[in-house]
């Protein structure tokens, strides 16, 4: 079966020029398959309804074909996922800039806390060593909590177009190799 990336976008949703957009665009232009839900009310979200809507995405792939690609907050929901459904463990995960549950904002205050859960061993956090939200201590204690990998990118702010970060060879290297 042919692996599938599916992409979680964050709080806000993503605009065309945030990195998931280009690295769809790649992975399709490889011959991958990409499914890039938009999850209802990115500015107000609620985690119970794209818990709903993840899993009807997810319904008919296989957890092992799956490898994730998640932003922000979409690394937030697919944590909740894994600890309500942990026999859908992805083949990969990607979580790049995490949100932490102290960040003080309060539309995605539903997110946290998260669970303890852990994910595939191949899985990464992905790090920036000034992320205005997260800094890369708390990253990497959450990368040690939950299994994965860590990897850290200097100044790379949030890790998204408003630290220079469209089209982003490094996390499409990444998921070839995958």
């Amino acid at each position: 079966m042919k692996q599938t990336f599916l992409l979680l976008h964050g709080w806000g949703g993503n605009g065309s020029d945030h990195w998931q957009n280009f690295l769809s665009s790649f992975l399709k232009q490889k011959g991958k398959r990409i499914v890039s839900p938009h999850f209802q009310n990115p500015d107000t979200p609620d985690l119970s309804q794209w818990l709903l809507q993840l899993k009807s995405f997810l319904e008919n792939l296989s957890p092992s074909n799956v490898i994730i690609v998640a932003h922000s907050l979409g690394a937030a929901l697919w944590i909740h996922f894994v600890s309500q459904h942990p026999s859908f463990q992805s083949s990969k995960a990607f979580l790049v800039a995490p949100t932490p549950d102290d960040c003080g904002i309060s539309e995605i205050r539903s997110f946290f806390p998260l669970p303890s859960v852990e994910l595939n061993s191949s899985s990464v956090v992905v790090a920036s060593t000034n992320d205005p939200y997260i800094s890369s201590e708390k990253c990497k204690l959450l990368a040690q909590s939950i299994g994965a990998q860590f990897q850290t990118l200097s100044n790379a702010g949030h890790i998204s177009p408003d630290s220079g970060f469209g089209r982003w060879k490094w996390i499409e290297q990444k998921c070839l190799e995958a």
